[in-house]
């Protein structure tokens, strides 16, 4: 497996297609189509096999004019989980962070999906909200 850096929008849909189904298979919501905007300031590292398959992936963008990396999605194939893949997508994604000088990184999961994983990663929790059956978590990492 490798990670490489896209900003096709094919395979953005992809990964949050799956993050998509992840989703539902944990809420029971009603299925409904939904398109991410192809837009240029959306970037994701994807984790590839050797025939370029993507088995996870991390989409982020920039706010705040560059102050802040908004981590948009993260999934991960369950084959691959535990792994250290998520790990290494965070990894880079700090990187591409310090590097384009920004002072934090946000990002929100739900209670479903691995809330405990950012603390691990040095993100602050900076508030919940509950969503009936579940919660969302968001989640603050400052930078130099």
């Amino acid at each position: 497996m490798i990670i490489t850096e896209t900003k096709s929008h094919d395979d953005i849909q992809f990964i949050h297609d799956n993050l998509y189904e992840f989703n539902l298979s944990k809420t029971g919501a009603q299925r409904q189509e939904i398109i991410v905007p192809d837009t240029p300031e959306r970037t994701a590292f994807a984790v590839r096999d050797d025939d370029g398959k993507i088995f996870g992936g991390i989409v982020f963008y920039f706010k705040d004019n560059g102050e802040t990396l908004y981590v948009e999605l993260l999934w991960m194939a369950e084959a691959l989980r535990g792994q250290d893949f998520g790990t290494k997508l965070i990894t880079k994604v700090k990187e591409r962070a310090i590097d384009s000088k920004c002072r934090k990184i946000n990002l929100t999961t739900q209670s479903f999906q691995a809330p405990g994983f950012y603390p691990k990663m040095g993100f602050t929790l900076t508030g919940t909200k509950s969503n009936g059956d579940h919660s969302t978590y968001y989640y603050e990492l400052h930078l130099n």
